[in-house]
């Protein structure tokens, strides 16, 4: 589909036919409240870049909307997979440190999962380099310290599970490494998700993910998702303990 859709970004979201894996239901959610906080500032013709765009699924979400999207990565397969998925979006091999465009080329930045792969702080000052004044951020980002993620994947290990290099960061991103957005970013919001949700995880990513096992997955999911964000909600103390946190922002 090359022409741009007529719905909204989520709408657009639910219609891509790319294939799903049952994690995604993890971090779903976060990519929709990201189209939700962008879509209001947004107009036919923003700019939008997205770094660390992977294969480009996200960024033809964008394309399809009626934005000018492009998306960088840094790794050359995915980026020869994205055009060959997506021949009318711009992608570009690059890295996110040192970001191939002009000063103030940008309306919005987004990104997915990328911080804790590089160097923070010249990511955000690239990022603030390439924004037009007043443009908007969203960053989706792992978070250190949930303690259920980091048993799953220790047990995991322990048992000799093989993990592809990337799940293996530089940084995860720490409560006290959000204060670099201020630096360089008014306006800061931080909203996170999946406390005790993780859990979940129990029941899929096995060599034998049955029909059964399948079901416990997305009805404990669920089941615990709600009551994450009931405790997110009243005790906001607890945010710094959840594994995934979307931060937006705007040009300073």
């Amino acid at each position: 589909m090359d022409e741009n859709f007529s719905g909204n970004l989520c709408s657009i979201w639910n219609s891509s036919t790319w294939p799903r894996k049952q994690s995604d239901i993890f971090w779903a959610p976060l990519l929709k409240k990201s189209f939700r906080i962008l879509e209001p500032a947004l107009h036919n013709g923003s700019n939008i870049l997205e770094i660390g765009c992977g294969n480009g699924h996200i960024t033809n979400v964008f394309h399809l909307r009626g934005y000018k999207a492009t998306g960088i990565d840094i790794n050359p397969d995915r980026i020869m997979e994205a055009k060959r998925k997506y021949p009318c979006v711009d992608f570009i091999k690059g890295s996110a440190e040192y970001l191939p465009f002009g000063d103030e080329s940008f309306d919005v930045v987004f990104s997915f999962s990328v911080l804790q792969y590089v160097d923070q702080s010249l990511v955000l000052k690239e990022v603030h380099r390439v924004l037009k004044k007043n443009g908007k951020i969203i960053f989706n980002e792992n978070l250190k310290h949930n303690p259920f993620v980091i048993a799953y994947r220790t047990i995991r290990k322990a048992f000799g599970v093989q993990f592809p290099k990337y799940t293996f960061p530089i940084h995860h991103l720490t409560w006290s490494d959000i204060d670099k957005f201020k630096m360089y970013f008014t306006r800061i919001n931080i909203d996170t998700e999946h406390l005790t949700s993780p859990l979940a995880f129990a029941f899929i990513n096995s060599r034998n993910n049955s029909s059964l096992k399948l079901l416990l997955f997305q009805n404990l999911f669920t089941f615990l998702f709600w009551i994450d964000r009931s405790i997110l909600k009243k005790l906001r103390l607890f945010r710094r303990y959840s594994w995934m946190v979307t931060i937006s922002g705007q040009r300073l």
